[in-house]
C-alpha cells in the first residue's frame, strides 16, 4: 500500500484549517480515507468528531455509518461522536439500507459500545429484512450481536 506521509499531514493539516466548511459528506470522506489506509491522525480526527457532533443531523445515514466505522476502524472511541452518531442513526433508520445497519452494527460492536437503544433499533430492523439480508451483512450483523452477547 502506498500512503504518502508528507501529503497526508498536508491533507490532515488543510482539512482542519477548513473543517467549518466542510460538509457533512466531506467529513464521512475524509476519515473513512485515513481509515481505510490504517492512518491515525489524532488531530483531524479531533476535529472531525468535534465537527460532526455540532452538525450530526446533516449526515445522511451512509455518512453516519461509514463514520462510525472509519471511527472503529481506527480503534477511536469518542463517546460524544458515537453517541451523537447513535441518535442520528436511530432517527433515519427508515433511510438506512441493509448494509449501513450491518456496518453501524459492526462499528458498535469494535468499539465495545453498547449503545442499547442503537441496538434495539437496529435489531427490530434486521428482524423486518431478514429475507433481504446478503450474505456479508448477514454475517456482520450475527457477529456483532454475538460479540456483545459474549463479552456483556
Amino acid at each position: 500500500m502506498f500512503a504518502d506521509s508528507p501529503l497526508l499531514a498536508a491533507l490532515a493539516q488543510q482539512a482542519r484549517a477548513f473543517i467549518s466548511e466542510f460538509s457533512s459528506q466531506n467529513m464521512a470522506n475524509t476519515v473513512w480515507a485515513f481509515a481505510a489506509i490504517d492512518v491515525f491522525h489524532a488531530t483531524l480526527l479531533d476535529a472531525i468528531s468535534a465537527s460532526a457532533i455540532l452538525r450530526i443531523s446533516e449526515f445522511s445515514s451512509q455518512e453516519l455509518a461509514n463514520t462510525a466505522w472509519s471511527y472503529a476502524t481506527l480503534g477511536l472511541q469518542v463517546p460524544p461522536l458515537m453517541d451523537s452518531i447513535a441518535a442520528a442513526f436511530i432517527a433515519n433508520l427508515s433511510l438506512c439500507d441493509n448494509q449501513g445497519l450491518a456496518n453501524m452494527a459492526w462499528a458498535f460492536s469494535k468499539l465495545g459500545v453498547c449503545h442499547r437503544p442503537l441496538l434495539s433499533a437496529i435489531s427490530a430492523a434486521a428482524i423486518v429484512r431478514q429475507n433481504e439480508l446478503l450474505p456479508q451483512e448477514l454475517s456482520n450483523t450475527a457477529w456483532s450481536f454475538a460479540s456483545f452477547f459474549l463479552v456483556h
